[in-house]
């Protein structure tokens, strides 16, 4: 199960994870899309599932951390009915900008932000995802007031509305939009992983600009499979995986 809709950095992580998993099995592997509610529609649908080892979730601490904190109708709470498997990615987000954008850096976007508050409308994949969180961390280190715009679609929708023109910037995970920004459709202003070490990189870190204020934006998004507590023994023949670090 993935939590989000084809088109954006988790779907591809569940489909590569379905392709060897299925391999190692010797059967086959289906990846479903649940997207919605800031990932509690797949994860719920992954509780609900027929405990026999065959269901697993991938999905971030958006889903399993933050919404049973503020989600007091959720159908489970972690840890006690999930079972982490293994932490499969930790990514930075980027923030992006269509290509004809007036916001050549984060400079820029920093200063219309502030000339402007409220204006700048970046979309993001929830009200209470990583991506979301991250912004909120720059307006107040930046001291500026911006229009994040919460995408259900997951980040696939947010860049479609990007090259739309629907909203001025997005802040997917980076990885799965470097295509694009090689390409010429995209711009990256920044990302909130570490500082790169290497000038090969698209999207450059704060670090690395002249914001007035500093900026620190570190983070990464991690991603997890996971199954309902103590239900990951029959699809693999029994063997206890134990709880990944989280």
């Amino acid at each position: 199960m993935v939590p989000y809709s084809p088109g954006g950095s988790t779907d591809p992580v569940g489909r590569e994870f379905s392709r060897l998993l299925a391999g190692e099995l010797g059967t086959g592997a289906t990846v479903t899309n649940r997207p919605g509610g800031d990932e509690t529609i797949g994860v719920s649908s992954v509780v609900e599932a027929a405990p026999d080892g065959y269901t697993l979730g991938l999905t971030s601490a958006t889903g399993i951390i933050v919404q049973p904190l503020v989600n007091d109708q959720l159908s489970y709470r972690e840890p006690s009915d999930f079972t982490s498997v293994v932490k499969m990615v930790e990514a930075p987000n980027a923030l992006l900008v269509a290509a004809g954008s007036p916001f050549r850096s984060l400079v820029d976007f920093v200063e219309a932000a502030r000339r402007n508050p409220g204006q700048l409308r970046v979309g993001t994949t929830g009200r209470l995802t990583n991506n979301t969180f991250a912004l909120l961390a720059l307006e107040k280190q930046a001291g500026i007031d911006l229009n994040i715009v919460p995408f259900s679609g997951g980040a696939g929708e947010a860049v479609r509305a990007v090259l739309g023109g629907q909203v001025e910037a997005a802040i997917p995970t980076a990885s799965a939009q470097l295509g694009l920004v090689e390409s010429g459709e995209l711009r990256g202003l920044a990302h909130t992983g570490a500082p790169r070490t290497t000038s090969s990189s698209p999207v450059p870190s704060p670090s690395a600009t002249q914001v007035r204020h500093p900026v620190q934006l570190r983070l990464p998004h991690h991603r997890a499979e996971r199954c309902p507590s103590g239900r990951c023994r029959a699809a693999d023949g029994g063997r206890d995986h134990g709880r990944a670090e989280p």
